[in-house]
């Protein structure tokens, strides 16, 4: 079932509150960075090693990819949102005049 407007909306406002506030961000670019750290130390001959290490950052671009994308369909439900209700608000208006 697709979620509505609103659902998207404060889901993504949620996913803003993990992100900044609550070190979600941080969190997530530490442990890419360790994943990283862990392939440029990893010795040239460990090749099982290095494609785990390029797994793991794959995934990681993946869950932020992910996180960012419902970020950017909450701003769009948002958007819409208040375009509706100014629609609803001019149109009520003009009834009234």
């Amino acid at each position: 079932m697709a979620e509505s407007l609103e659902q998207q909306r404060a889901k993504a406002e949620r996913f803003m509150m993990w992100s900044k506030e609550d070190g979600l961000s941080d969190a997530i670019a530490a442990i890419k960075q360790g994943y990283m750290n862990s392939l440029v130390a990893s010795h040239p001959t460990d090749t099982q090693g290095r494609e785990n290490c390029y797994i793991a950052i794959g995934i990681v671009d993946k869950i932020e990819s992910h996180i960012n994308g419902v970020i950017g369909g909450g701003k769009l439900a948002k958007a819409e949102l208040e375009r509706v209700e100014h629609e609803q608000l001019t149109h009520k208006h003009l009834h009234v005049i």
